[in-house]
């Protein structure tokens, strides 16, 4: 049994590879046979193919070279502290997440564009390109310094931003890239794909299997693969009444929504707080969790509180954006929609 991922594996390489969105894929083809790209902002909800279809357009634009990286840890002085981040690095490109390291990320992200801008791509071409991932998580000032180095630095670099959100790009920088949708796959593009994986590893993929983990992934092709595979790695085949699994971290969210609508007092919020830590310390997005959160509480209450806890979640997240402890908004949010829900189902109006 191979150990490598199916989602690695199965990666297109190229865009006359992908399998849908074929009109965004001819788009793609003639910017990268021009030869020469503009700044991008690729945004989408996450496993639709942002980050396939960046790595096949650099193919394009570099050839097969783009492929042959090498991992580093790279280490960036930021006042007293010192900023670690891992890259990944051809002669063509680097591909970062300049969001792990927290507030530091602007001096990673100067640092970078300053050192690519500066030296030349011996493949022959006039720039180098920099993806970087999760760009909506970037701090405001990482942002608007990105502003001022592209603008320095836009003849030897072009910048791929890839995010799940243009909400929290600031207009600078949305004005300067072309914006580029990726949308999630439909179900039976999700389905087409998995049946081709499943014919490639030699499997007999069931229609009620596969219409039960297209109804678990949430249009997620990269989600919907992995499950495919877990399966797969638990029977040593794909029986029709295997069961989808879910991530721990998601049925313990689960659990959590369990805890806060069984009881609402300061006892039952402590517990939550700690298990929230749990969830993050498990390096789960804050903000995955508030979609998850919200997601499952809207599951199972009354359609009249629904609006209620929507605007709700939204602003606690938009106020988290700005903070520095996500724990403080998650708890926050929960407190709030405790006291709500609490007044709710003793027929109190909602302030």
């Amino acid at each position: 049994m191979s150990a490598k991922l199916w989602v690695d594996k199965y990666r297109p390489n190229t865009l006359d590879e992908l399998t849908y969105h074929t009109d965004l894929s001819n788009l793609l083809k003639r910017l990268g046979e021009s030869g020469d790209i503009p700044h991008l902002l690729f945004y989408g909800p996450s496993g639709a193919g942002k980050k396939t279809r960046v790595l096949a357009l650099l193919h394009t634009i570099f050839g097969a070279n783009v492929s042959k990286v090498k991992c580093e840890v790279r280490s960036f002085k930021a006042g007293t502290t010192t900023a670690e981040i891992t890259v990944l690095q051809s002669n063509s490109h680097i591909d970062m997440t300049p969001s792990d390291v927290g507030f530091r990320d602007r001096v990673v992200v100067q640092q970078i564009i300053k050192e690519i801008g500066s030296s030349k791509n011996p493949d022959g071409r006039n720039f180098k390109a920099i993806i970087l991932n999760q760009a909506d998580y970037l701090s405001d000032e990482a942002q608007a310094a990105l502003r001022r180095t592209l603008e320095k630095y836009t003849a030897t670099t072009r910048l791929i931003l890839i995010a799940n959100s243009l909400c929290r790009i600031i207009a600078p920088i949305r004005s300067r890239c072309l914006g580029i949708r990726v949308s999630a796959p439909t179900e039976n593009e999700i389905k087409q794909v998995l049946n081709i994986i499943a014919l490639q590893e030699n499997l007999t993929l069931p229609t009620i299997l596969e219409t039960r983990i297209v109804a678990n992934c949430n249009r997620n092709l990269r989600r919907a693969i992995m499950i495919l595979q877990s399966i797969y790695i638990q029977h040593s085949k794909l029986p029709p009444d295997a069961s989808v699994p879910l991530p721990e971290w998601e049925k313990y969210l689960k659990e959590i929504t369990t805890n806060i609508l069984e009881e609402q007092s300061p006892k039952s919020l402590k517990i939550v707080r700690g298990k929230l830590y749990e969830v993050l310390a498990s390096c789960i997005p804050a903000t995955t969790i508030f979609i998850v959160l919200t997601r499952e509480i809207m599951c199972r209450i009354d359609p009249k509180l629904k609006p209620w806890v929507l605007s709700e979640s939204a602003k606690y997240e938009l106020v988290m954006k700005n903070g520095s402890k996500p724990i403080i908004h998650l708890e926050a949010f929960i407190a709030r929609f405790m006291s709500g829900y609490k007044d709710f189902m003793q027929g109190i109006p909602l302030s």
